[in-house]
């Protein structure tokens, strides 16, 4: 019957970071759920700097439209759910085949220069 409680993970702050870490620890739990009571869903996918930037927005639109349509008094609703959306880095940074390549390149000419020197 409260206000609706949001927070996202932008700014460095313990309260945050430990709501977060409590709503993870909330999801494990719920793995043992009935599908109908929860919904999880994962995937991976490789980004780029840009797509990373375009990702987070989109998934900012959608708490911000979850947030329009359900937020605020609910005297009607039957349970709170959290909605917590992670977008996280699994891997290192990638060094590309084509990357390797040109850094290859740039030592060969790096070399050929100081053969030429000598």
């Amino acid at each position: 019957t409260s206000e609706g409680f949001r927070t996202s993970n932008d700014t460095p702050n313990i309260a945050k970071q430990t709501f977060h870490k409590n709503m993870l620890e909330k999801a494990k739990a719920c793995l043992e759920l009935p599908s109908i009571e929860r919904e999880f869903q994962s995937m991976m996918v490789p980004l780029n700097q840009e797509e990373v930037l375009y990702v987070k927005d989109r998934l900012r639109a959608l708490v911000d439209e979850v947030d329009k349509k359900f937020g605020g008094k609910r005297p009607h609703s039957e349970k709170v759910y959290s909605l917590n959306i992670n977008l996280i880095p699994v891997t290192p940074d990638f060094i590309r085949e084509e990357e390797k390549e040109i850094a290859s390149q740039k030592s060969s000419e790096i070399d050929n220069l100081k053969e030429i020197k000598l």
